[in-house]
């Protein structure tokens, strides 16, 4: 956990995280790879520069972990990965 929050904080020390609940966002982005996280900080502050915000909430971050997981997962699961004998 305290891996996670160093990259995260590391990774958006550009923006306002004042407001965001770490006991939410440590959980959520565990198993990830820090790569994986580091991305999804990427596009929480995509989200932000887009609306035109310095502070970057729990939301964006917890919405962009959410997708990196889920692209994890998929890409982890043997019966999406395509059949090499096709």
């Amino acid at each position: 956990p305290d891996r996670i929050e160093a990259l995260l904080r590391n990774r958006l020390n550009v923006f306002d995280l004042k407001c965001a609940d770490w006991h939410r966002l440590l959980p959520a982005a565990d198993g990830l790879s820090c790569a994986e996280i580091a991305r999804a900080a990427d596009e929480a502050a995509k989200i932000a520069i887009l609306s035109d915000r310095t502070e970057i909430s729990t939301e964006d971050i917890m919405t962009a972990i959410r997708e990196r997981a889920a692209i994890h997962a998929k890409d982890s699961d043997p019966e999406v990965l395509p059949d090499a004998r096709r």
